[in-house]
């Protein structure tokens, strides 16, 4: 898998560019074959060893032998810090050996306590709450029901932060009775904050025609696979019970 950037649309007919981890083939793999050795072949008519480009053959035995791959395997790719299971902070570019995450360079972040307090922690969620002061969540039944909403508004903020850190982790639905209230904002919050960027919207159309690869599924599945942190489906295209 390599790291790749490609621009997706996303919602209000703006585009966003988004991270994801592609399959190599015989192609793009012969570039990394070249830089990791020297190959060569005896010119007679020069009587003397010259450079050649690695042998097709070569690449696409090395492309089929998964199981002999010397190769650090990647669980995804991240554009900006997250937490490791252990708690602690990954923030270095590159690729992590203890979470198995590639975190692409160019964001950085103020300096973050190793250990940060208890008043630290509620200064923060204090912030997370700010940032969802104006949405109307549904409060009909008071406003227990209205503080339960925000806390599932505010776990799907969190969840797309710290999703390395998570074995598994929820699909969070955001419905409303009306349009206009804000739904597509949400999840452009979300995905501002954990990537820097739009969260980029699919069609039920384009998920479906998504190829399936060796040994790996396809639509929904695949994208997962892609390590695509965040992504949501354009409720104009997808059925009532994918959105």
């Amino acid at each position: 898998m390599q790291p790749v950037s490609e621009i997706m649309p996303a919602a209000g007919g703006r585009k966003t560019v988004v991270a994801r981890l592609r399959s190599f083939c015989p192609d793009s793999f012969l570039g990394p074959v070249a830089e990791s050795a020297e190959f060569q072949r005896y010119n007679r008519k020069r009587s003397a060893w010259v450079e050649i480009d690695p042998p097709p053959q070569l690449v696409r035995m090395i492309l089929v032998g998964e199981r002999h791959w010397p190769f650090p395997r990647v669980a995804g790719i991240i554009t900006t810090p997250t937490f490791r299971p252990d708690g602690s902070l990954l923030a270095d570019p590159g690729y992590d050996p203890e979470s198995e995450l590639y975190l692409l360079p160019g964001f950085q972040l103020p300096e973050i306590p190793e250990h940060p307090t208890e008043q630290d922690a509620r200064t923060a969620l204090k912030t997370l709450t700010d940032v969802l002061s104006e949405f109307s969540f549904k409060a009909e039944r008071g406003e227990h029901e209205k503080r339960l909403n925000r806390s599932i508004a505010l776990s799907g903020l969190l969840t797309a932060q710290v999703r390395g850190s998570l074995p598994t982790a929820p699909v969070h639905l955001i419905v409303a009775d009306t349009s206009g209230t804000g739904k597509s904002y949400y999840v452009d919050l979300v995905a501002v904050i954990a990537t820097g960027r739009l969260c980029p919207v699919i069609t039920a159309s384009r998920v479906q025609a998504i190829p399936r690869a060796r040994g790996r599924g396809q639509g929904w599945g695949r994208l997962g696979q892609e390590a695509r942190r965040v992504v949501a489906p354009d409720q104009r295209t997808c059925g009532e019970r994918d959105c």
